[in-house]
């Protein structure tokens, strides 16, 4: 089966955040970060009790509560704006670029532009398929990543990497409700 399509900055985008809400380092990281001022503030609101300057110890609850709330509204918008730095530092030559990609059972050819690579269908870890994307991650770390809504056939596509996951056993997760959060 092959496949022909080009990729914009969202579509690059979207994988990159979807490659960061899947690493441990990363939820550990935003964990953390959402965690660490709230614990800071609360000897400061231990030692205003024990004191009796009530005033003093509500700031230090308040000020951790709208930290752990808000923080993480404003580190999903840090985390975009990294990455479209990046992509656009990086990968923007690619943008609108027609790209080509073939699947047997034994490599998956991809195309674009000037250049070609052939993978081993058995250096696929995994394929996902969300509501707009199938991305096929490869064991070296590198993805494919296929826009839906720019594809035609795509049900037949989606039958086919099924099968070939099935072929390989390899895990094919379905996960239509992701987004960024």
């Amino acid at each position: 089966m092959k496949i022909g399509y080009s990729l914009d900055e969202n579509d690059y985008l979207n994988h990159q955040l979807f490659i960061a809400s899947k690493s441990e380092r990363i939820k550990k990281k935003r964990q953390r970060n959402k965690i660490i001022i709230p614990i800071f503030y609360l000897p400061f609101c231990l030692m205003f009790v024990l004191n009796k300057q009530y005033i003093w110890a509500l700031f230090f609850i308040i000020v951790p509560l709208l930290w752990f709330f808000i923080y993480p509204i404003r580190e999903r918008k840090r985390y975009i704006t990294h990455y479209s730095a990046f992509i656009k530092e990086h990968w923007n030559e690619r943008f609108g670029k027609l790209s080509t990609v073939e699947f047997s059972n034994e490599y998956i050819i991809a195309t674009n532009n000037n250049s070609e690579s052939k993978v081993a269908c058995i250096e696929i870890k995994e394929i996902y398929e969300l509501q707009s994307y199938i991305y096929i991650n490869l064991k070296d770390g590198q993805s494919l990543i296929i826009p839906k809504e720019k594809i035609e056939n795509k049900n037949v596509l989606i039958g086919r990497l099924k099968e070939l996951a099935d072929f390989l056993k390899i895990g094919y997760i379905i996960d239509k409700n992701w987004e960024w959060k």
